[in-house]
């Protein structure tokens, strides 16, 4: 009787050491699908290329969005000081944003009243854009607009109709090859997706240590379990 409870004990453990195994997948899996998304749109998405563990394209993103982004759109859940993490010095960062303290949100430029009366809409904030909408989404859009003199921005966008938002990065697109301009795009997405998960790749990294202790733990726990009832049997 007490070997078998040993034995059921063991297995429980091993199933359980599964299941953290199968949720852990299946939530990164979510995370890098955007699953459950509120989006609806008319035309088929297109993939974006996932960058989000390149530091220099995560860099670049954050260059783009201090450049093309900041000016309207805040990130509230995302400190200045956190742009450490992906290579910029304090300096560095004070010379993009003129920023005086590192540990104050990504606080637009301009007031909120003055965007709502220029673009007749406030700007969402971004910090979790990433999720509400997905990376897809995010790529498709930003590569979806194209002139139209009925708006009062002379912008529209296939993806989302009749935006308030203007084409912030046209003269971007001016600038650079159609290769060029997704590319940039997709690291500016990247970094979109970072500011939802800023600890994400140290969370991955915590979660496959774990998953590897629990693994030596259980078959420690096997070969115990076998020394003790060897002699029984």
């Amino acid at each position: 009787m007490m070997q078998r409870s040993a034995r059921a004990l063991t297995l429980a453990f091993l199933l359980s050491l599964l299941a953290c195994s199968l949720g852990v997948g299946a939530a990164q899996a979510q995370a890098s699908t955007g699953a459950g998304a509120n989006t609806t749109t008319a035309i088929a998405l297109d993939h974006a290329p996932d960058h989000r563990g390149d530091p220099a394209a995560l860099r670049h993103g954050a260059q783009l969005y201090a450049t093309y982004c900041l000016n309207c759109h805040s990130a509230q859940f995302v400190r200045y000081g956190q742009w450490r993490t992906l290579g910029f010095s304090s300096a560095q960062i004070q010379a993009m944003t003129h920023v005086e303290k590192m540990s104050d949100p990504l606080t637009s430029t301009l007031r909120p009243d003055e965007v709502k009366a220029a673009y007749g809409a406030v700007p969402p904030d971004l910090s979790l854009e990433a999720h509400a909408r997905s990376r897809d989404w995010l790529y498709t859009y930003l590569r979806s607009f194209y002139p139209d003199s009925t708006r009062p921005s002379g912008w529209n966008n296939r993806v989302a109709r009749n935006t308030a938002m203007p084409h912030m990065l046209a003269a971007l697109q001016g600038t650079l090859p159609p290769s060029g301009y997704d590319a940039s795009v997709a690291d500016l997405v990247a970094y979109l997706a970072w500011m939802a998960e800023p600890e994400r790749q140290t969370r991955e990294r915590i979660g496959v240590g774990v998953l590897a202790f629990l693994a030596v733990l259980s078959f420690l726990m096997w070969r115990l379990s076998a020394a003790c009832w060897k002699d029984i049997r």
